[in-house]
Formats: structure tokens, sequence, C-alpha cells
């Protein structure tokens, strides 16, 4: 899992494993952002409320937090209690509305980046 933390493409890529991919990520000294983007591999966005969008999204790839895990840190407690069975909470309705605007733009933006 690759993440970009700052600017307009902030996002967490899953990238497959393979040589090439291990090659750029191990043996370049000095790997670009474009290097790393053009690994590929499934997107997620770091925009507003991002955190139980990506949390539901790894465990359908069957990744999830360590099994003692029961509160995401840096979150509200009301958004951060996590359960395995559960997941974290989603964003109340206003707030998704807020996502879904903020995310539109994410991926307009992405687009650009390529």
């Amino acid at each position: 899992m690759i993440e970009f933390l700052q600017g307009v493409g902030c996002e967490a890529r899953l990238i497959p494993k393979n040589k090439e991919h291990e090659r750029v990520l191990f043996n370049l000294k000095q790997p670009t952002i474009q290097h790393l983007r053009k690994l590929g591999g499934d997107i997620h966005d770091h925009v507003v409320f991002w955190q139980s969008s990506c949390e539901r999204w790894l465990a359908a790839k069957k990744i999830y937090p360590n099994a003692d895990v029961q509160c995401f840190q840096g979150m509200l407690q009301y958004y951060g209690k996590y359960d395995r069975k559960t997941g974290l909470r989603p964003p109340e309705p206003n707030k998704q509305k807020e996502r879904d605007l903020q995310l539109k733009q994410w991926q307009k933006d992405l687009k650009t980046l390529a």
C-alpha cells in the first residue's frame, strides 16, 4: 500500500506485488510520485470522512486492522470506535453529502494527474 498524504491527489493505492513494482519501490534511489502512480493499483481517496469508506474498501479485500483494535486514533471517538463485524461508523447523511461533493472534485483532479 502506498499513500499520498498531501496535495491534490491525496490517496491510498493498493498495488499488486510483482518484480517490476519491487524494483521501483526498493531499487530506485529516489522514486518520484510519477513513478509510484505509474504502478497503478486500486485507488481510494483521502477526502473528508474517508476513513470509514477506506476501512470498508480494505475489508472487502480481506485486509483488516489488528484483532485488538477497538478505536482508530486521530478521529472523533464517535466515528473512531471500531468493531470488526460492523467496521467504522459511516458519516451522518449531511457529512456524507459533503464527502460526495468533495469526492467528485477529487476524481476530476486525479484525472489531471494521470
